[in-house]
Order: C-alpha cells, then structure tokens, then sequence
C-alpha cells in the first residue's frame, strides 16, 4: 500500500470514529434530557475537581471527583437503579467513571461528554449547602 492510499485509509478511519462518538453523546444527551423533561429521577454527576465544577457546572449536577467516585457516590445515589448521567471536561474521566459504576453495578450509566457538549442550563460559583431541618 503506497503512501497515499495509507493515510487516505487513516484519514477516513479518523472520521469515522469521530461521527460514531457525535452520534453517541447526540443520543445519551437525549436520553438525559428526556428524563429531566419526563421528570424522572436522574442524578447528574461532574467528575471534574471541585474547583472546575465551581467553574461552570450543568444545572442541577454534583460534584464527585473521578478519584472519589468509589468511595463517596454512594452518598449521593444509594438506588443502583436511578438513572446516573456523568461528565467532565472532555469525555476522558467521564468515560472512566462510566466503567467504573457499571463495574459497581450501577444499572444506567449515561456518558455525557464534555461539559461544553451540554445544551441545556449552566450554573457556576460555589455550591450553597442547604440547611438540614
């Protein structure tokens, strides 16, 4: 195979795997967006450090760092059934997350992406602790 055949091969390779990723994160936004609208229980997770998801942060989301998503998920989501979306900045950590709540077994486990792929609300600045009753 000549030099030209060779990258035109890998070229479109490359292409392929980035419209196969697009289609994915189209439908997993989707999916997360028809729970909200349906009103059913999701939670939305932010893998990134505490001082990103401070930064800007998809409405709604908690912070569990991917480091800490082992031993502190469980304190946000008990029910291995509830539907759980996660994110960061690129899809990286998302994507290791992801394996790693199946691997807890988690039931639905949504990978997000990157948080500049999500159309839907932002927040930012620090997360306000309610106060317990």
């Amino acid at each position: 195979m000549d030099m030209t055949a060779a990258l035109t091969v890998s070229a479109v390779a490359m292409a392929t795997l980035i419209i196969v990723n697009r289609v994915k994160l189209f439908y997993a936004t989707a999916k997360v967006k028809a729970l909200i609208a349906n009103g059913g229980e999701l939670v939305i997770v932010d893998v990134r450090t505490k001082a990103e998801h401070e930064e800007k942060r998809i409405a709604g989301s908690i912070n569990v760092p991917l480091d800490q998503i082992k031993s502190n998920i469980r304190q946000f989501v008990r029910d291995e059934t509830v539907p759980v979306a996660v994110y960061c900045l690129s899809g990286g950590r998302a994507s290791s997350a992801t394996k790693e709540l199946k691997s807890m077994g988690f039931k639905t486990v949504v990978n997000l992406g990157g948080v500049n792929s999500w159309k839907g609300a932002f927040e930012s600045g620090k997360v306000k602790k309610s106060k317990k009753a």
